[in-house]
């Protein structure tokens, strides 16, 4: 079973994630904006000196990746145009084959005619009994030869 994706699928699934990303901006939005809020009186409130007990960390906790670690996002990522442009191409090319596909002629009930035209290309010498082509002297003279030049050569030292 094939899985087809269509322009539509794609459509919803970009729909998706452009919301997630919308509450996602708009959550760091309120976030920073509450953050620069912060009164002057609170501000003073605050001690200046780190807490009794608390030790500032100096390295990265490990097993937790930086930022910098993470890939940048790609940047030729289709629109959902070209990428139904792109998918309508696929489908025009899959249907042409399939098209062409169809008229084609399975013919396997007579194989006497395909075998007389392959039969014909073949140069008629090649299909005589090789005592025909030569004598028995001839065939026994290029055994020889042939035994003769299939020894191998000297080992090296």
């Amino acid at each position: 079973m094939q899985s087809v994706v269509t322009a539509e699928t794609v459509v919803m699934i970009l729909a998706v994630w452009m919301r997630c990303l919308g509450v996602a901006v708009c959550a760091a939005t309120f976030g920073a904006s509450a953050m620069a809020q912060e009164s002057a009186e609170s501000a003073a409130q605050r001690p200046l000196a780190p807490l009794p007990g608390v030790t500032p960390a100096t390295t990265a906790t490990p097993g937790i990746p930086k930022w910098s670690d993470f890939p940048a996002p790609p940047g030729d990522v289709p629109t959902v145009a070209e990428f139904a442009q792109r998918v309508k191409t696929q489908t025009a090319a899959s249907d042409k084959l399939a098209a062409e596909v169809r008229v084609l002629v399975w013919d396997k009930e007579q194989p006497e005619p395909y075998a007389a035209a392959s039969i014909a290309r073949i140069n008629p010498v090649y299909l005589k009994p090789v005592d025909a082509i030569m004598t028995v002297e001839q065939i026994e003279r290029l055994a020889e030869d042939l035994r003769r030049r299939a020894v191998p050569p000297p080992m090296a030292d």
